[in-house]
Parts: structure tokens; sequence; C-alpha cells
């Protein structure tokens, strides 16, 4: 029985050796083992499960993404404007490429013929579920990050999470 104990202790000599891939599969044995007795939220923090979109795995959301989205004034960085397919395509391809290829790609005006090339791997009857998951992948980075505003008008940073009453 793999318990909260057994998964921290995979973890902690995960980090402090030098990994191999048993290592992980060890490490993803243990959460696994874990699941139903460890409060999933403590798991994912272990090994998040990543999104998932026409096949290929989202990159975590950066600075980069951040900038590469608002280069081309993408509406999930521009408040109020309508999301259309090519702003999908667009999303999936920035969500999956590193940002110094984005925007090379920008640059060497290739941007929209390799966006274009996506869009064949794109099944129209996945297009309203694949906007939701681009979406909600932003969304869920946007909420990670934590304003240093304190609630009160007094000046002082906030340093922690809001814990909602807990």
């Amino acid at each position: 029985m793999v318990d909260l104990k057994s998964t921290l202790i995979h973890l902690h000599n995960y980090m402090k050796k030098k990994n191999t891939k048993n290592d992980l599969a060890d490490l993803s044995t243990a959460v696994i083992a874990a699941q139903g007795k460890t409060p999933q939220v403590v798991l994912d923090a272990f090994i998040p499960v990543g999104v998932e979109v026409f096949g290929q795995m989202l990159r975590p959301v950066t600075t980069g993404t951040w900038m590469s989205l608002e280069r081309i004034a993408h509406p999930f960085t521009v408040e109020g404007k309508a999301v259309t397919s090519y702003d999908i395509a667009c999303a999936f391809y920035i969500f999956t490429t590193p940002t110094e290829d984005v925007f090379e790609s920008i640059r060497n005006n290739t941007f929209e013929s390799k966006v274009l090339k996506l869009v064949d791997r794109m099944p129209i009857a996945d297009m309203q579920k694949s906007n939701e998951l681009l979406q909600q992948h932003f969304t869920d980075a946007l909420n990670a990050a934590v304003p240093m505003e304190s609630p009160h008008d007094d000046g002082s940073q906030k340093k922690t999470v809001d814990s909602a009453g807990y």
C-alpha cells in the first residue's frame, strides 16, 4: 500500500539525485497508487496532468506565451474581442510551440502558414471543445498568479493565497 509518506519519499529521492526515466516511472506509480488515499490536489502538485488538444500536449503558459499572443493581438489578450476559428488555431500553435520558434515565424512571415498546416489536423467536430480547453489552459495559468495587493487599503502586500476562510 502506497500512502502520502511513500509518495513524498519518492519525490524527495527523485529531486535529490540524478533523475532517470525509472525514477519518474516509480514516482508516477506511487502517485497512481496513492489516488483515492491522497487529495488529488497533492497528487497534481507532484505530476501535473497535461492538457492535450488535437492529439498534442500543450506547453505551460509562460510570459513568452503571453507575449506571443499579445504580438498577434489574440483575443485571449484583448478584452472584448470575439474568438474566431482562426484564433483557436493560432492559440493551438502558440501553446504547442516554443516561444522562440513562434517569434521567428512571425519575423519570417511564416506564422500564418504554420498555423494553416495545423488546421488540417483539427476536426471541425472538436473545435468547440478544443476552444474551451485552450481557453481553460490559459485561464488556469493566469489564475495561478496571486496579486500582491492587499485586499485592505493600507498599502501592504499580500504574501499568501486567499484561503477563502479555510
